[in-house]
């Protein structure tokens, strides 16, 4: 390591430790104790339940569930979007129109033994399972789901 880079560490060291005194002694100015914020903060009042946020929205099927999983590929710039329409419409083939929490495990593996014999690699049907699973893990982070039968 360099003499310019250990002093850039040694630098970047103290400032940490400078921040966290200054944070120190704003809070004992102040007359709050950090280590007082945690219990402090468990005492107060929980906010009351929301209401069932699924109410007034259409039911998640599999097809709501593939236009998101679609959008977030073009969002997060993945590879080619031609690849995730083609493992959506192998998908659709077997799930589509079906109700979210009708897509079980086993419903998966017969997804999978379907297209095995319909020849597809191996490769190609985890690559499929992986997107299902993606598409539970993106309705799950929207509150639209709250189980995810399938990891991948």
């Amino acid at each position: 390591m360099t003499e310019r880079a250990i002093a850039r560490r040694h630098c970047s060291v103290f400032a940490h430790a400078a921040v966290g005194l200054m944070r120190k002694r704003r809070s004992a100015a102040a007359g709050t104790d950090p280590s007082r914020r945690r219990s402090r903060d468990a005492r107060q009042e929980k906010p009351a339940p929301r209401s069932d946020p699924g109410a007034g929205r259409t039911p998640l099927t599999f097809d709501v569930m593939a236009r998101a999983y679609l959008e977030d590929y073009l969002l997060q710039r993945c590879h080619s979007i031609n690849t995730a329409r083609s493992r959506v419409e192998h998908l659709r083939e077997f799930f589509g129109g079906w109700p979210a929490e009708t897509i079980t495990a086993d419903a998966v593996r017969r997804y999978q033994l379907h297209r095995r014999k319909a020849r597809a690699e191996a490769a190609t049907i985890n690559r499929g399972t992986s997107a299902l699973s993606r598409m539970f893990q993106l309705a799950i982070r929207r509150g639209q789901e709250s189980v995810r039968p399938v990891r991948g």
